[in-house]
């Protein structure tokens, strides 16, 4: 059955109950001014003000964050934050949700920063991880499968999100045949992250892509949610 609800629980005890609309903020296609020696995008102020109405969920760049472009959190109006992993702040892509109002400098981005953004967060205040990404870096499925390992080790206190890429230089898509002959591997990892235009040309190509990689999951009795 396509149609459901999970419950996923959070290492602190807290949970959500999928599926979930994450309200998402990102620099991309904002303005940026000065302050504290910081390059603050106009998104934060978008921020700042919808933090009073936010409970749940919300998502935000580790990219933003390193580099001050959104504020670091000491604390969280949510119940659980998800942290992404910046790829989407480092290519020339846009989907439904984007702003084109400004263009923006794409900054130095790589894994090491990633960490540093993790390695800040406090074990206090509920997250999900984001397995590194950048949009223009591309590595086979096994790769990408190990190098989320590795990293998530060190985060035993979070959720782990394991995000679907495309795996070399010409492809724009992620490969659903490599994927599911490897769908075992993604039972180690609590959610299933793939972009929106990775998953197919279409609404259509893309809804049936959603669904087959959901019935493969099920066939391996992984009740991983995709994001």
């Amino acid at each position: 059955m396509l149609a459901r609800s999970t419950k996923l629980r959070h290492p602190s005890g807290q949970h959500l109950d999928t599926p979930v609309l994450v309200p998402s903020f990102s620099s991309k296609g904002f303005g940026f001014h000065g302050k504290n020696g910081l390059e603050v995008s106009e998104v934060s102020e978008a921020f700042a003000t919808a933090q009073e109405f936010l409970c749940e969920s919300l998502l935000l760049s580790a990219y933003d964050l390193f580099y001050g472009h959104i504020p670091r959190q000491e604390t969280s109006p949510v119940e659980i934050t998800f942290v992404d992993s910046g790829g989407y702040e480092t290519v020339d892509m846009h989907d439904s949700s984007s702003v084109y109002t400004y263009p923006w400098p794409v900054r130095e981005w790589d894994e090491e920063k990633l960490r540093n953004v993790y390695d800040s967060w406090s074990d206090a205040v509920p997250a999900v991880f984001v397995s590194y990404d950048h949009g223009r870096v591309r590595k086979p499925l096994k790769d990408q499968l190990e190098s989320a390992k590795e990293l998530f080790t060190g985060y035993p206190h979070q959720l782990h999100d394991f995000i679907l890429k495309p795996e070399k230089d010409a492809q724009t898509q992620i490969q659903l045949p490599n994927i599911i002959g490897m769908i075992h591997e993604l039972g180690q990892f609590d959610i299933v992250g793939v972009t929106e235009k990775e998953l197919g040309n279409s609404l259509l190509t893309r809804m049936h892509n959603v669904a087959k990689l959901r019935l493969a999951l099920d066939q391996e009795h992984i009740a991983a949610p995709i994001q």
